[in-house]
């Protein structure tokens, strides 16, 4: 049975910066693993960065509209951070991706071929890339890159944040009466 195209999967879109390294044989299994655990930590942390407190009614108004305005000013300062730090690694520039949890398609830019490490900053408050092993071919403009096999934790993760933020666009292009109802 084949792979269905990355186009038909679940996935979303995105400008985020992405580069490629590429390489000649895999990576051992000890660096597979440190990739592993330094991945399931960016989607961890990911996840914390997008997730809102919501109001359950019980406490003071007031108290919650100050946490959501201190979160608001942490949210600026970590995206600042974030932009400093990746202003001092020009290797990755914006690229227009669509992402799944098999891989991610992308458009211009250099052309990727072959297999390489393929690094992507989720958030801009990360400055620290998704990095994972992959296999790439570029269509004139665009390009597809699939994901070596990811580990069951790994998938799991990767799965779940593509869901949230397929979610989360689905919402958004909805008209504002659908929202509510």
């Amino acid at each position: 049975m084949s792979n269905p195209s990355l186009d038909q999967q679940l996935g979303y879109r995105d400008t985020l910066p992405l580069s490629w390294v590429p390489l000649a044989t895999p990576p051992p299994p000890e660096q597979l693993a440190q990739l592993q655990d330094n991945n399931l930590r960016v989607l961890a942390v990911v996840a914390a960065l997008e997730e809102r407190h919501t109001s359950r009614g019980e406490s003071d108004e007031r108290v919650e509209l100050e946490l959501e305005r201190l979160h608001q000013k942490m949210d600026m300062l970590l995206v600042l951070f974030g932009q400093f730090l990746r202003r001092m690694d020009p290797s990755a520039p914006l690229r227009p991706v669509r992402i799944t949890a098999t891989g991610l398609g992308w458009e211009g830019g250099s052309a990727i071929e072959g297999y390489g490490l393929l690094s992507i900053f989720l958030h801009p408050c990360m400055p620290e890339p998704f990095t994972w092993p992959a296999r790439a071919a570029n269509a004139g403009a665009t390009g597809e890159a699939r994901f070596d096999p990811l580990g069951e934790a790994l998938e799991a993760a990767l799965e779940k944040h593509v869901f949230l933020h397929h979610r989360r666009s689905v919402a958004i292009s909805r008209p504002p009466a659908a929202r509510t109802a």
